[in-house]
């Protein structure tokens, strides 16, 4: 037996990406008039299973429920090609880097909304974060599984004191998070990389979360000092030396919130990272950092 979407949320994964292929390097449109008689417009996409339907289906969750299988959150709109490649690739193509793409694609779909196609500079498109991860070799945090009221999955935590030895914490790890950070250039031209950051969305003082383990490789490190952390207020590191990003290209880099244990007020957060280019400032996904 599979979870079978429903019509409307079929449409809606499509709408909310302006019927276009949510594959960053494809973005393929999949609607359009129809040439055969009594064909009015033809569709080349479906709306892929991020966790799969059924449990011999690729990424499938045991511990979701039927209901949550056939929500509009464990959809991604594809062009038929794209959803053949990312089912038949799963090792590649992770349930994690589809909810990515998905939230990138309705990101550029609100950017893109009621506004004339600027044919001339399609070719620069805004830096997009391709992976967010942590680099768990220089600080003691670890990514964070399960949040109390927090609306996003996807986050951090600092290890307690009590796992650090457990963890193989050292003198060389620090309490503040440092980030991992690959941003990916879509466009056309080069990419000139000159600010990157993160905007503060919500902080309150909540019972902490669990954490799991994972090993990441580490590039070079960027440092923020973090100072008082104001909702909605945007904390910018300035590159002296901008990265150009070629086309097609990616940009990789470590990114430590220096302070960021001191400045938040409470011990829960959400966040959103920013990359500013000289095609504009782009936010990543919401992100939950807690302390202890």
């Amino acid at each position: 037996m599979r979870d079978e979407f429903s019509l409307k949320v079929k449409q809606q994964a499509a709408m909310r990406v302006g019927w276009r292929c949510s594959n960053p390097g494809c973005r393929a449109a999949t609607t359009g008039p129809g040439t055969t008689e009594g064909a009015l417009t033809v569709n080349v996409g479906e709306a892929a299973h991020i966790r799969g339907a059924s449990p011999r289906g690729p990424r499938f969750a045991p511990q979701q429920t039927s209901d949550e299988r056939t929500a509009l959150e464990n959809a991604i709109w594809l062009c038929t090609v794209c959803a053949k490649l990312v089912d038949s690739d799963v090792t590649r193509f992770t349930a994690t880097i589809l909810e990515e793409w998905r939230c990138d694609s309705e990101e550029l779909a609100e950017l893109e909304l009621g506004r004339p196609a600027d044919l001339p500079n399609r070719a620069l498109q805004p830096a997009r974060f391709a992976l967010i991860r942590l680099a768990t070799d220089q600080c003691a945090w670890w990514p964070a599984w399960k949040f109390r009221r927090s609306p996003v999955r996807f986050g951090f935590h600092e290890l307690h004191q009590r796992n650090w030895e457990a963890a193989g914490v050292t003198e060389r790890h620090v309490l503040d998070p440092v980030l991992d950070i690959t941003v990916a250039n879509d466009g056309g031209r080069p990419l000139l990389v000159h600010q990157i950051g993160f905007l503060p969305e919500a902080v309150w003082a909540d019972i902490k979360g669990l954490m799991q383990p994972t090993k990441v490789l580490v590039l070079e490190c960027y440092e923020l000092p973090v100072g008082p952390i104001i909702v909605g207020e945007r904390q910018i590191l300035e590159l002296h030396d901008p990265v150009s990003v070629p086309p097609e290209g990616h940009f990789r880099f470590t990114f430590r919130l220096k302070g960021y244990r001191d400045a938040l007020r409470g011990n829960e957060s959400i966040v959103r990272l920013a990359v500013g280019s000289d095609a504009g400032v782009r936010h990543s996904r919401r992100i939950y950092l807690g302390v202890y």
